[in-house]
């Protein structure tokens, strides 16, 4: 009994070694610069493929002392290995490893791993807290509205169209608030970016709704965080599906958390946010979602080349990751990033015109291909 004991120790602390073995060669990778595109999915797919026997087999070069009977516990170290989130487990030690996980679909110009979509979770008292914006952005917004109704109206149909929601509708742009504050704000934020594609749509003959709902506010009169935010805007979408049975285009609209350098192209003389589509592989159906996506991704990049940063499927493992992003509810469903939080409502808003104008052409040729 001893002896088995003492061969299950050596076998552990050999496993432990092997662990080891793989950070330090993972950390060396990474210390070559950020630049490395070192991904987290190759590790995965090879500890997915390794048979107890194998390790048992390897372990016993070192260890003579191991031996058959010992398969169970290998049995048992495999599939702890296979159980682990590696995002998770090398992600605090490792720099910059979180940011080499999910796939990316379709590169823009000079995408890579590090310029991917980049998440942030405030806890609810950030969300909510109060803070000084430009609040000129919101007369703007109304004076906008005002013209349109005035103007000789579009030819538009009696149903809506295209729904526009902002799960995370309180993200706001450091241009547009006072220094030093958080970027979220409860009037100046993403929603504008919604106010405003409605109006170029309805210019382009299309019909849009925009949902108005303060997600944050559900969070904070539920008690809920932030990862739950897809949850409460299902059920806004969901409602809105039953409220308008013929809305056929879902468009989540959010801003990304990368700097500036990666959320704006200079095109023209002119910047603009870059816009980024993000699709939820946890959806079982994610590739007509894709589909979609490729279309709009492929249409912005003619009308205006360079103002796509791509599409980008997240790691479904990774720590506070939805995965689907309510996309399972329609196939013609969408995450759009528009620019990040050091970009101007300005900036945002040019890069809103350039996709209206693209989504009015896929609509036509999707409505003649019907």
């Amino acid at each position: 009994m001893k002896d088995y004991v003492k061969q299950s120790l050596k076998l552990v602390m050999t496993s432990f070694y092997i662990a080891m073995s793989v950070l330090l060669l993972i950390t060396t990778i990474t210390s070559f610069g950020t630049n490395k595109l070192l991904r987290i999915e190759p590790v995965d797919a090879l500890i997915q493929q390794i048979e107890a026997e194998s390790l048992l087999a390897l372990l016993m070069v070192e260890n003579q002392a191991l031996t058959k009977p010992e398969k169970k516990l290998a049995d048992r170290v495999i599939d702890y290995m296979k159980s682990i989130d590696e995002t998770m487990l090398f992600g605090g030690a490792i720099p910059h490893i979180s940011q080499h996980t999910g796939k990316i679909l379709k590169a823009g110009e000079g995408s890579t791993y590090l310029t991917m979509s980049k998440d942030t979770t405030p806890d609810i008292s950030t969300l909510m807290g109060e803070r000084k914006a430009n609040q000129d952005r919101v007369a703007e917004l109304e004076q906008w509205k005002e013209a349109v109704t005035k103007e000789e109206e579009v030819s538009l149909p009696t149903s809506k169209t295209v729904h526009i929601v902002h799960t995370h509708n309180r993200e706001s742009f450091y241009p547009e608030l006072e220094a030093g504050a958080e970027a979220f704000h409860k009037d100046v934020n993403i929603t504008l970016a919604g106010e405003r594609l409605a109006l170029q749509l309805k210019e382009h003959g299309i019909n849009a709704m925009v949902e108005t709902t303060d997600i944050g506010q559900m969070l904070q009169d539920r008690g809920l965080g932030y990862s739950k935010s897809y949850e409460m805007s299902r059920e806004v979408v969901t409602q809105a599906i039953a409220d308008e049975p013929t809305l056929t285009f879902f468009l989540d609209l959010h801003r990304d958390s990368q700097p500036k350098a990666i959320t704006t192209a200079t095109i023209n003389g002119q910047s603009y946010a870059k816009l980024m589509f993000v699709i939820g592989e946890n959806n079982p159906n994610y590739e007509k979602n894709e589909q979609f996506a490729l279309r709009l991704h492929n249409e912005v990049e003619t009308i205006m080349p360079g103002i796509s940063r791509g599409i980008y499927a997240p790691p479904v493992k990774a720590s506070g990751r939805n995965g689907v992003y309510n996309q399972d509810l329609s196939e013609n469903a969408v995450l759009i990033e528009i620019g990040g939080v050091d970009n101007s409502l300005e900036e945002v808003y040019r890069a809103v015109d350039v996709f209206a104008k693209a989504f009015a052409k896929q609509l036509t040729l999707m409505e003649e291909e019907n």
